[in-house]
């Protein structure tokens, strides 16, 4: 399943996001430290949702990194349903096999994918991984864009948000 490259949004500046930008939430690192974070921002822009990451080491002339992920506004509810019916479930409820840990899906003309991994937060830190293989992230710009969230996060905030986010979609509110 191959398509072509989706034209990017550009980054959004989250204090300025552009016209018809509608501010989603914004989602703190649970894993943050005393020297860096990472701030997440979300916003539902021309029919997609964005993921503007900053990542911050707290020191004096610290590092920042900048990145983005967007996938189409319908992944969200893709997302959501299938963490809570393919990973959440045992195969014996209709849930994946034991042995699967990804599953892809065609979202609005666009090659997403949603894996579980064990060190997604860092080493025995388990969460998912959205892919977007439509679209490069900005950095490396030969990479699939990505969107991570632990566990943790997934049931503390993700997960109510995202639905919610899905809801309002639905609904045609962007």
């Amino acid at each position: 399943m191959t398509s072509a490259p989706k034209k990017q949004l550009g980054l959004v500046d989250p204090a300025n996001p552009p016209p018809g930008a509608v501010r989603l939430g914004r989602l703190r690192d649970p894993l943050a430290t005393e020297t860096s974070e990472t701030i997440s921002d979300l916003f539902a822009i021309d029919g997609l949702f964005v993921e503007h990451r900053e990542w911050q080491t707290k020191a004096p002339g610290g590092i920042e990194i900048i990145n983005q992920f967007e996938m189409p506004l319908a992944g969200v509810r893709w997302v959501v349903d299938t963490i809570e019916q393919a990973f959440e479930r045992k195969p014996s409820q209709g849930g994946l096999p034991r042995d699967v840990f990804n599953t892809t899906a065609p979202i609005d003309g666009e090659h997403l994918n949603l894996r579980w991994g064990v060190s997604v937060g860092g080493e025995g830190v388990g969460g998912y991984t959205v892919y977007n293989f439509d679209r490069t992230e900005y950095i490396v710009n030969r990479d699939a864009q990505q969107l991570s969230f632990i566990n943790d996060l997934w049931h503390a905030q993700v997960r109510d948000l995202f639905k919610s986010i899905a809801e309002r979609h639905e609904a045609g509110e962007f």
